[in-house]
């Protein structure tokens, strides 16, 4: 749904417990992050990946402007449920460059002109198993859909790609909620920390969402500062990167305030205001101000102007050193994120 229908939810003033509950505990606060922000985004990512892999499929067998269309508007669901995961990127153990990772379009188009014919076209998922991560997953289909040329080898690579990610979506999303390889549900341990696998303690549990939430913010300053002066090498070969800072802020929004929705439940921000209402307010009001920025955001941001990319930075940047200085302080958290300013 993009971000502009989540700029109210940082409207919330979190000081003086309007909206929260009062003084909610860790226990409280995590439980409610498992059901009602973790849990629906994994679960999300495996719906989404599953229609992106059904609308290749699609594609690939007649190539029509309607099916095109329609392979690209699931991309783009499933991209941003992706992206909406990236807190919770912590508990159950599975292969993220399987969903995604940094491509190298020139590998893309030489593996789909036959370069290893071992392994394609056409291709399947454990063929592409057998290749570097830089030509499958959701960046990969991206490229086929918005940038290459959508013939019947690049169908097959992206059709593969998308079963890999839904297959592993899928995987991911079980372990999350039912549990897997005899483990307990990740969203069980993550409620309770203190009687699960994972964690010896609750801190243990509230050091991962903070640090996540950071990485977060770390990353979309970076992609800012990035595109204001860029450095060789390391601009991504994607068209939506002004859509995944914005996809980066909802993510954080709803770790802060424990709600994809707007109201219910208690997030980080309940945390820090019964620790420093003010920090508290002082956070949100930051994280409503890159939000709003955020939104003027084209889908690329090569194509932002730069007054655009500076307002949307400036505040980006303050959240992440708030993240840092402020509310890892106020809760105890130790950072281990070598890069928080992520401008570096």
């Amino acid at each position: 749904m993009g971000l502009a229908g989540l700029v109210v939810l940082a409207t919330v003033v979190l000081a003086g417990g309007s909206s929260q509950a009062a003084d909610p505990s860790r226990t409280q606060v995590f439980a409610n992050l498992a059901r009602k922000v973790a849990v629906p985004e994994y679960e999300n990512l495996a719906t989404t990946t599953a229609s992106l892999q059904q609308a290749m499929t699609t594609l690939c067998a007649s190539n029509t402007p309607a099916n095109f269309d329609a392979a690209r508007a699931a991309w783009l669901d499933a991209s941003e449920a992706w992206n909406r995961t990236r807190v919770f990127r912590f508990g159950p153990t599975f292969t993220v460059s399987h969903i995604t990772f940094q491509i190298d379009p020139a590998k893309i188009e030489n593996l789909a002109a036959g370069s290893q014919p071992a392994i394609g076209p056409p291709f399947t998922p454990d063929s592409l198993l057998q290749t570097g991560a830089e030509v499958r997953g959701l960046e990969a289909i991206e490229y086929v859909l918005y940038t290459g040329t959508v013939t019947p080898t690049t169908c097959s690579l992206a059709s593969a790609a998308a079963q890999l990610a839904a297959s592993t979506a899928a995987e991911v999303a079980e372990a999350w909620t039912t549990g897997t390889n005899g483990a307990a549900p990740f969203a069980q341990q993550l409620a309770n920390p203190k009687r699960s696998e994972m964690y010896e303690n609750e801190q243990q549990a509230l050091d991962d969402i903070v640090n996540g939430m950071l990485l977060v913010s770390s990353e979309a300053t970076s992609a800012l500062a990035n595109t204001l002066l860029p450095t060789p090498g390391r601009m991504r070969a994607t068209v939506h990167t002004g859509t995944r800072v914005q996809d980066n802020l909802a993510a954080v929004q709803a770790a802060w305030l424990g709600t994809t929705k707007g109201k219910g439940g208690n997030g980080v921000g309940s945390l820090v205001a019964s620790v420093s209402p003010t920090s508290a307010e002082r956070t949100s009001d930051t994280l409503d101000k890159a939000v709003r920025a955020a939104t003027k955001l084209p889908e690329r941001l090569s194509d932002a102007s730069p007054a655009e990319l500076r307002a949307t930075y400036k505040y980006v940047r303050k959240l992440t050193r708030q993240l840092d200085a402020e509310v890892a302080t106020q809760l105890g958290v130790t950072i281990n994120l070598s890069d928080v300013d992520g401008d570096s």
